[in-house]
């Protein structure tokens, strides 16, 4: 994989996150929110576990360091997908989108205090503010009057930023497929325990669990965005920084939006298309590796 390609395979990884969003909310009519990730997880580690084990040169690089690196890492993200579950909730799909993309204003903080030694260029910082004001336009006053679901949006923000950060400084050591399962194995653990101990048996009652529109959801959330988008995000974050993984990841609740939209689940106006041009203008500026250049006839050719 080369930077461009890793630009492309995250884009797509972030147009299935958007569309998980809806898939959540429907499912979420018919099961609790925990019980419905620890599902979705125990189905994406088990879809996950043949390729672990399967690949020779992948078992000798795994040991207890790598393992509990990656832990630590799906206790973050666990975090962070329960505060979002919950806030579908209460939320639209599209709001819930908006504000988990707000991590893109966190990661650059974030990163400059874990990475002391590295320093976020001003063209990184111009585009995750760029990305900021358009996630801003697209959600709307419902960030300043915290609404029931705002606050769990927030706070998921926070986490998923530092999931974003501890991938990019772990991806470089660890296997991108080990990293990924340990994530999300131990999420589905954690999730699987809690859920099994703390609600009632009718909860798993078969019945619910066999609705069209759950089965979709675990099977889409679960094996594509799960198991195999976190993979794919691990190796891509090897060629991307943590500040170009998050603008990019920005792109989630415009894809989020589009797709309510076209279930007639959430209105766009005009707010809503701006924001998504700032997400992209803020996406293009954050990307270093493009040069800004002009050229003059009979001159030579400056870079600015």
């Amino acid at each position: 994989m080369n930077k461009p390609i890793a630009l492309i395979s995250l884009i797509l990884v972030t147009l299935v996150w958007g569309v998980t969003f809806t898939l959540t909310k429907s499912a979420l009519s018919d099961v609790p929110a925990l019980p419905l990730l620890a599902i979705r997880f125990l189905l994406a580690s088990f879809c996950m576990l043949p390729f672990v084990f399967w690949k020779r040169d992948l078992r000798k690089q795994m040991n207890w360091q790598s393992t509990w690196i990656g832990a630590g890492i799906g206790l973050v993200l666990m975090l962070g997908y329960a505060l979002q579950t919950f806030g579908l909730e209460t939320t639209s799909p599209a709001t819930s989108g908006f504000l988990t993309g707000l991590s893109v204003v966190i990661v650059p903080f974030i990163s400059s205090v874990i990475q002391k030694k590295k320093r976020m260029g001003v063209r990184v910082w111009v585009g995750t503010w760029f990305a900021a004001g358009g996630l801003y336009l697209l959600c709307g006053p419902g960030l300043i009057h915290m609404q029931p679901g705002i606050l769990e949006g927030l706070f998921c923000a926070l986490f998923m930023a530092l999931q974003i950060v501890m991938v990019e400084k772990a991806a470089p050591f660890i296997s991108p497929l080990y990293l990924a399962f340990v994530e999300i194995a131990t999420m589905s653990i954690c999730f699987s325990i809690y859920s099994f101990l703390v609600y009632p048996h009718s909860v798993w009652n078969l019945a619910n669990w066999l609705q069209p529109k759950v089965v979709i959801s675990l099977l889409v959330n679960g094996i594509m965005g799960t198991s195999i988008a976190y993979w794919i995000q691990n190796v891509a974050q090897r060629y991307l920084s943590a500040s170009q993984s998050a603008v990019i990841f920005t792109l989630e609740p415009v894809f989020a939006a589009l797709v309510a939209w076209l279930l007639d689940q959430q209105k766009l106006g005009f707010f809503t298309w701006f924001g998504a041009f700032f997400i992209l203008l803020g996406m293009w500026l954050s990307d270093t590796s493009i040069r800004w250049k002009l050229t003059w006839k009979n001159h030579d050719e400056i870079s600015q």
